[in-house]
Order: structure tokens, then C-alpha cells, then sequence
């Protein structure tokens, strides 16, 4: 993959998102319309209180088609990935892992943990990157806690593989979020 050839779009307005999603087509697009920007309307993310981050990673130097993108937002110390996709032609070529150190990085200086759930089919994905997974509900859907000790996600991956085997971490949120969710 020669990185120089992609460019990262960093959308952080209603605008620029719909801007980007023109560039989309298929289910990509669809998931973005009917998914991603539902949910941060639902949720008042647009707004500059409650920060909205969608990274879209771009081929052709950014004139191409969107290969990849991540949601995610970040308050109480926390990074939440909230959405993560990669087109079906682009997958398996590092995309997503990319989008998850960008956010990481730009994160770090504000964040301590990052928070996300995953689909069922995408629970491999994430543990080959070293993501442990706390709990799995009925639907199959894992939830990731993960202490953001270094400004490298993947060195803190490395540092923590053995380290996180119990919810003694967690916040009085955190328990709440899992007791929601996986009841």
C-alpha cells in the first residue's frame, strides 16, 4: 500500500460529512446516510459542545473514493469509537487499523480509555490487533475497554495484552454503559 497516495478528510461538520459522502457509493454510502449521520444528528454531535470526528481516508491523493471511515467522538477522558467501515474493494490493506492510530493519536492528549462495541463478525479484526474484548451481549456485539497508555495505539496494545482480565478499571459510566447493553 503506498500511503502517499491516500489523503485523510477529517470531517467535523454535517457539511463536510455530506460533502465526503458523495464520493461513496453502494453500501457504504447507505451506512453512512442511514447509520453514521442519523446517529450523530440523534445525538447532538454536530454541535462544537460534543465534538463530531469522522475520518474518511481517500484514494488518488483525495480526488478518489473514500476506501475507508471512522466515527468517533471523545469526552470524560474518553475516546468512543462509535462507527469504523472499509469498502469491500479496500479491505484487508491496513485502512481501518490506519483510521483507528489517527484517531488514537489525535485523541490522546485528552483521553485515558477508548471505548467502543463491535459487530460479531468484526470481533477478530479486533483482537488480532490486540483489542480484548470485556463482554460480548446476546446479539454478539463486543465491548472494548481500553486504557490509552502511550501516544502509539499499537505499542499500548502490545504493553497491555495480558493486563486487562477484569472490570476494576472501570468507571461508575463504563459499568452502566455494559449494564445497559448487555442485559
Amino acid at each position: 500500500m503506498n500511503v502517499a497516495t491516500y489523503q485523510y478528510h477529517h470531517c467535523t461538520t454535517r457539511a463536510s460529512f455530506k460533502e465526503q459522502m458523495i464520493k461513496l457509493s453502494g453500501w457504504e454510502r447507505e451506512y453512512c446516510e442511514n447509520d453514521i449521520l442519523p446517529y450523530w444528528d440523534k445525538n447532538d454531535w454536530w454541535d462544537y459542545e460534543q465534538p463530531a470526528n469522522i475520518i474518511m481516508k481517500v484514494s488518488d491523493y483525495g480526488a478518489g473514493d473514500v476506501v475507508a471511515g471512522l466515527a468517533y467522538t471523545h469526552f470524560n477522558n474518553k475516546l468512543h469509537i462509535k462507527r469504523l467501515f472499509t469498502s469491500i474493494a479496500h479491505r484487508k490493506q491496513g485502512h481501518a487499523h490506519d483510521l483507528l492510530k489517527s484517531a488514537w493519536q489525535g485523541t490522546w492528549n485528552n483521553a485515558r480509555h477508548l471505548r467502543m462495541y463491535c459487530d460479531a463478525d468484526a470481533i477478530p479484526f479486533y483482537e488480532k490487533l490486540g483489542f480484548k474484548m470485556l463482554d460480548v451481549n446476546e446479539k454478539g456485539y463486543g465491548y472494548v475497554f481500553q486504557p490509552m497508555l502511550f501516544r502509539d495505539m499499537d505499542f499500548t496494545l502490545k504493553v497491555c495484552k495480558n493486563e486487562l482480565k477484569d472490570t476494576k478499571i472501570l468507571d461508575d459510566q463504563d459499568l452502566e454503559f455494559i449494564s445497559y447493553d448487555f442485559q
